[in-house]
Formats: C-alpha cells, sequence, structure tokens
C-alpha cells in the first residue's frame, strides 16, 4: 500500500481511540462507498468487508477473483466463498475486536435534515443485514469520527489534490482551446477532455460542456447541441488522482466577441472570485466569504439572488463534493464553522441569466496557517477562441 494509505489507517485509528470506538467497520459492493478506496488505496466491486481496528492490522474479507491484489497491497486478507461464509467469517473477525464491541459503520440517521449525506454510504439492505447478524455488538454512525477524519488534509493529501489540478490546468491550457470549432457537439468536445483526463488519471465527475444559452445551467448535461460563433462555452472539468479530485471551471466565448452584456458578467464574476479569495483565512465563517462574493457581484449591477443560485464554493478531497466547512449562506449549517487550516475548497462565483447565457469561474484553494493558498488562478479576461 501507499504511504497515503497508511497514512489514512494510521489517522484513522487514533481517532478511533480518541472517540472510544473498538473499530470501524465498512462494508459495500460495486464501488458505492468511497471509503473504500480511500482505506485499500484501489477499487473493489465485489462485496467486501474492511475491519479497521483500533490497534492492529486491516483486514479485508473478500472473494477470491480479488483477493490477490489486495494481498499484494500487503492487507490481512480473508477470502469468502458465499453468502453464508461471507456472514460467518465477518462474526469471526468482528469477535476478534473484543467482548460487545462499540463500532461505527457509514450510515446516518435522517441523513437529509442532518446534512450528512457525504457520510450516509451505506445502503439499507447492508444496515438491516449488519444489525441481525452483529447482534452483540453496539453499531454507531460513523459521521463524527469521519468528520475529523476527512476535513482537514494531510501535506500528502494536499500534495496529491495539488498534482491533480495541475494536470486539469494542462488540458484546460494546452488542449481544450484545440477541441473547440464550429459545428463541433458538447458531447464531442466533452469525450475529447475524458480522453485527456483518462491519460493521467480519471474524471472527477462527469465532464460539464454547456454552450450558448445551455450554459445559464450551472449543471448541464453535456448534450448533443452543435457549437456555433458567438457561444459562450462553460466547461466544468478535474482529473483525479489516486483518489483524489480536482475541480475547474474555465467559460470561454468561441468564433467572435461577445456582447457588452457577457463581457460586464464576466468582469463581474472575475472580481467576485478574486476578492473571495482574498479574503479567505483561517478561522473565518464560510457565509462572511460567501456574502463579500455576492457583494462584489451586487456592485457591478447583478442581483445575486436572482442570478448566482448556488453556494460560493465545496471542500474538495477523495469526493468532489467532500465534506467539511462550506462557502455558502447562512442557511447552510456548514457555512458557520470557523474554517480551519488544512482545508481544500473550491470558490466558484457565478451569473446565470436564462436566454442570454452563464458565466462561472472556479478555483481550488488550500488554508494556510496565515491565508489561502490558490492552487489555480481563472484568467483575468473572458478567453475568445
Amino acid at each position: 500500500m501507499l504511504d497515503i494509505e497508511l497514512e489514512v489507517i494510521e489517522r484513522a485509528q487514533k481517532l478511533l481511540k480518541e472517540f472510544g470506538y473498538d473499530g470501524w467497520l465498512i462494508v459495500t459492493r460495486e464501488n458505492e462507498d468511497v471509503h473504500s478506496r480511500y482505506v485499500l488505496g484501489i477499487r473493489v466491486y465485489s462485496t467486501h468487508a474492511i475491519i479497521v481496528p483500533k490497534e492492529g492490522d486491516v483486514m479485508v474479507l473478500i472473494t477470491r477473483m480479488e483477493g490477490a491484489m489486495l494481498r499484494d497491497r500487503g492487507f490481512d486478507v480473508e477470502e469468502y466463498s458465499s453468502g453464508k461464509t461471507f456472514i460467518e467469517k465477518l462474526k469471526e473477525k468482528v469477535s476478534d475486536l473484543g467482548e460487545n464491541p462499540k463500532i461505527v459503520i457509514n450510515y446516518v440517521e435522517n441523513s437529509i435534515l442532518a446534512g450528512k449525506g457525504g457520510f450516509d454510504k451505506m445502503p439499507v439492505g447492508i444496515f438491516t443485514s449488519l444489525k441481525t447478524i452483529l447482534q452483540n455488538v453496539s453499531l454507531e454512525s460513523a459521521a463524527p469520527f469521519l468528520e475529523k477524519l476527512r476535513s482537514i488534509k494531510t501535506p500528502k493529501e494536499i500534495k496529491k489534490i495539488e498534482e491533480a489540478v495541475k494536470a486539469t490546468i494542462e488540458i484546460f491550457e494546452n488542449k481544450i482551446p484545440g477541441f473547440i470549432t464550429e459545428g463541433v457537439t458538447e458531447k464531442e468536445v466533452g469525450a475529447k477532455i475524458n480522453f485527456e483526463i483518462n491519460k493521467v488519471g480519471e474524471p472527477s465527475f462527469a465532464t460539464i460542456v454547456a454552450s450558448g444559452l445551455n450554459s445559464a445551467y450551472p449543471h448541464h448535461q453535456t448534450s448533443k447541441k452543435k457549437i456555433a460563433k458567438g457561444d459562450i462555452v462553460l466547461i466544468d472539468m478535474g482529473v483525479k488522482l489516486d483518489g483524489y479530485c480536482a475541480d475547474i471551471t474555465r467559460t470561454y466565448q468561441f468564433g467572435k466577441k461577445g456582447s457588452e452584456k457577457i463581457e460586464q458578467m464576466y468582469e463581474a464574476v472575475y472580481d467576485a472570485n478574486k476578492e473571495a479569495i482574498e479574503i479567505l483565512k483561517p478561522g473565518i465563517m464560510g457565509m462572511e466569504v460567501d456574502k463579500t462574493a455576492r457583494e462584489v457581484l451586487k456592485k457591478h449591477g447583478f442581483d445575486p439572488d436572482k442570478f448566482f443560485i448556488h453556494g460560493l464554493g465545496h471542500p474538495l478531497g477523495i469526493e468532489t463534493h467532500d465534506v467539511g466547512a462550506m462557502l455558502s449562506t447562512e442557511a447552510n449549517p456548514y457555512a458557520k464553522i470557523p474554517i480551519p487550516v488544512g482545508s481544500v475548497l473550491t470558490v466558484e462565483p457565478g451569473l446565470y441569466i436564462e436566454g442570454v447565457g452563464g458565466i462561472r469561474l472556479e478555483d481550488d484553494i488550500v488554508v494556510t496557517p496565515e491565508k489561502c493558498r490558490p492552487l489555480s488562478y481563472s484568467p483575468r479576461e473572458l478567453i475568445h477562441l
């Protein structure tokens, strides 16, 4: 296993002791729980269990088909051949944690109201099965444990995200301008971007290519629309390297100079991005940063309540929308958390006007002891292709 996985396991074990838990149990299949890759460093698709004890070696219960590759990575592997043997061996391995152990699992009760969907990774079928199988075990939500484990990134994790951002910017600057030609579809541009991403890693999320009026929809589904002269072309994409994500958005004008309105929108969004990054520092609440960006947009003559229809930014890590402090309005409880050192966040103001189009500029930053350090920088002027 890589140093970064060893570091995750060591930190997890330290936190288990701090919280008074005997172990962390992950049971999943088909890559449904991001924490499986977080611990193992690779994707596993068959139904499997990972037991991270508060001390000692991590144990993986898995099929023979995938057992060898995990054994080669240095994990203690136990193989099973049927649902019955999986249950028998899971009981046996959990019993090794002690009498009536206290274990955390990746579920959250009332996850919508709690706002902790990032930790709610266990399907109800697996959850109810575990409640039946492990009757002498105290099963608790891993949410508080995972929040502390994932919110603040280590230097190794920050370096990996920085590498992912660098690879993303390389594609934006050296590849994408050549992909956008008259008559090419959004899907064709997206396919070429994904080809470049897959040379170095994998997509952090489904690449967004939004042209013309489609750019007014923040999460537009890349379509067969053909790009025409005069179109705004908004592209939101990121490279994921070794399980860590980048998330960058750039907006272009294709074929000819845009209207004065578009230029004004770009200038407003650029200034909002710049001023938000300038005030970001440890201890500030995300809602204050979000408010600053909205005030900048308002000064430029754009009503943020109408035209800026999402939060300013989100945590970034093993998921594109990771866990931790948020840059959003006060309606979001995570925007009221003082932002700690080691947070990695996106800053992505935008303006979306139906019938006109949309502009978004998104950069990734890391919060340092003094302020924040941008990992990417949006172009000062609207780029005309």
